[in-house]
């Protein structure tokens, strides 16, 4: 998750103990991107 945070794929909110992690909104029409030009017969899901 530190990784992620820190290449600015996600955001981490911190409420006292607590941590919640968003995706960056600046990520999604690239991973829109990557879900169009996915083929499912070659990539299938995980």
């Amino acid at each position: 998750m530190h990784r992620l945070s820190g290449d600015g794929i996600l955001e981490v909110r911190k409420d006292g103990r607590n941590a919640r992690y968003e995706l960056n909104p600046d990520v999604l029409p690239i991973l829109e991107k990557y879900l169009e030009d996915a083929d499912p017969v070659r990539d299938p899901p995980a």
